[in-house]
């Protein structure tokens, strides 16, 4: 195949995605924000963040250590431009069956074989490794499903766009365990990556096929709470514990977005019976200043770029080049 050839297939494959990813969200936009609709449920929260400078930047504090953080109202956001909005959205039926049910097979050709070997582990399939197998399918699909939900988020949010870009990403793979210490760990999406502003959970295991693993949302309460000194964990269940537990079922197809901030502690349950699976999204809003990979307005570079770094990178390097600039790369045309 000559440069020539090669280069007319790219113009035509990045075209393609283009009028994908248009077609998707707006059928999001025509089905999820149409009026009033039974598949967008939000929950409106007053955006809250620590009080205590410090440990605004001090990241991965879990469980009781983050029950005796004193907060405010406010963002950190740090390094991004975050909306004041803090809330939480379920989304139904934002993925299809046949996108679940074909996300799950190719993650599963690429993790490994023997889930019962494995039994008490979380297995994750970072995109970039989904990247690295090159499978083109399942890589597709992913980045597809990404921006689906970048464009949503945004959306949701009221943020330009081209502020908006993946920073983490898996296919999450829990496996019914006795293991208990992998489960019910109490965290804060900012608080673990300070660049996490935007988060969102795509559910793509039947509910028929796992007991278990909710999604549980945590917010305090000032009922008869007792000191928070005296609530760890494992007293949050309980009467009097100042904390109300919020769970979501992870139906097929839904989706949970969330302003990521210490408004929205949360953990997953114990999963009994199956496997779950799921596509943990986190987005960022931080600018990273970096050279262009292509320049504004040349297509072929951009399909080329989009290419080599993207979709079949040669380099791990190249691979987190393109996602540091997803924006650009995936900016409607």
């Amino acid at each position: 195949m000559t440069q020539e050839e090669k280069d007319a297939k790219l113009m035509l494959a990045m075209k393609l995605m283009d009028q994908v990813f248009e077609s998707d969200f707006a059928q999001v936009r025509n089905k999820q924000y149409a009026g009033v609709t039974d598949l967008r449920a939000v929950t409106n929260v007053t955006c809250m963040r620590p009080k205590n400078v410090d440990q605004q930047v001090e990241a991965c504090l879990f469980d009781d250590d983050l029950l005796k953080m004193d907060l405010e109202e406010g963002r950190v956001c740090a390094g991004g431009c975050c909306s004041e909005a803090g809330s939480r959205v379920k989304l139904s039926n934002v993925i299809s069956e046949a996108e679940c049910n074909e996300m799950i097979r190719l993650s599963d050709s690429l993790m490994f074989d023997n889930a019962d070997s494995f039994a008490g582990q979380k297995q994750n399939l970072p995109l970039q490794l989904s990247a690295a197998a090159a499978d083109i399918d399942f890589h597709l699909l992913y980045l597809r499903l990404i921006e689906r939900m970048r464009r949503t988020v945004a959306h949701e949010y009221g943020l330009p766009l081209d502020s908006v870009s993946p920073r983490q990403t898996f296919v999450s793979r829990i496996v019914s365990t006795e293991a208990k210490d992998l489960y019910k760990i109490l965290h804060v999406d900012e608080c673990s990556t300070p660049a996490y502003h935007y988060s969102c959970v795509l559910y793509l295991s039947d509910r028929n096929s796992f007991t278990g693993g909710e999604f549980v949302f945590c917010d305090p309460n000032s009922n008869g709470a007792r000191p928070k000194e005296e609530v760890g964990v494992e007293q949050l269940s309980e009467k009097g514990s100042g904390w109300d537990l919020k769970p979501f079922s992870p139906e097929q197809g839904n989706a949970m977005m969330f302003s990521s901030g210490w408004e929205n502690y949360h953990y997953v349950e114990e999963v009994h019976s199956g496997s779950r699976y799921a596509v943990p999204i986190f987005f960022t809003t931080e600018n990273v200043e970096m050279e262009h990979a292509f320049a504004e307005g040349d297509a072929l570079s951009r399909a080329r770029a989009l290419y080599d770094m993207g979709i079949a990178p040669t380099t791990y390097e190249g691979f987190l080049h393109f996602k540091a600039q997803w924006a650009r790369f995936f900016a409607p045309i």
